[in-house]
């Protein structure tokens, strides 16, 4: 095989191994630990948006750990909430349509919006963001 050839095959492979790390990365590996990092929530006509690090009604301390759900490869999930002492719940996740996950806590399913990076749950008008 020539010099070119060679240039021409080794820039081609490159170029592949390129691609195929960029498509696994946007792929959006969903499985991993989400922690909080927003909360929103309609009241008196206002939307109102709390972070990690404010208090919500006053109270209660919104930390990284106030909610914190943790997506095993088995297909396992485990959420932990910080509010008034500490919960902790046992499910299941498997993958939805694209961007989405199903979550199941206590035979109670849920479809919530994932790509890998952060989870939004939507509750009752309430809506968390977790990010990883």
């Amino acid at each position: 095989m020539n010099r070119t050839k060679r240039l021409f095959l080794l820039l081609f492979i490159c170029v592949i191994a390129t691609f195929s790390l960029l498509l696994t990365a946007c792929g959006g590996k969903v499985e991993g630990t989400y922690k909080f990092k927003t909360l929103s929530y309609q009241e008196g006509g206002m939307t109102i948006e709390l972070e990690a690090g404010e208090k919500f009604m006053g109270m209660i301390t919104l930390t990284e750990d106030f909610a914190v759900l943790t997506l095993n490869a088995d297909g396992s999930a485990v959420m932990t909430m910080k509010a008034d002492g500490e919960e902790t719940s046992i499910g299941t996740w498997t993958k939805a349509e694209k961007g989405k996950i199903v979550l199941t806590f206590d035979g109670e399913s849920q479809t919530v919006a994932c790509d890998g990076k952060k989870i939004e749950i939507e509750t009752d008008g309430v809506k968390a963001v977790l990010k990883k």
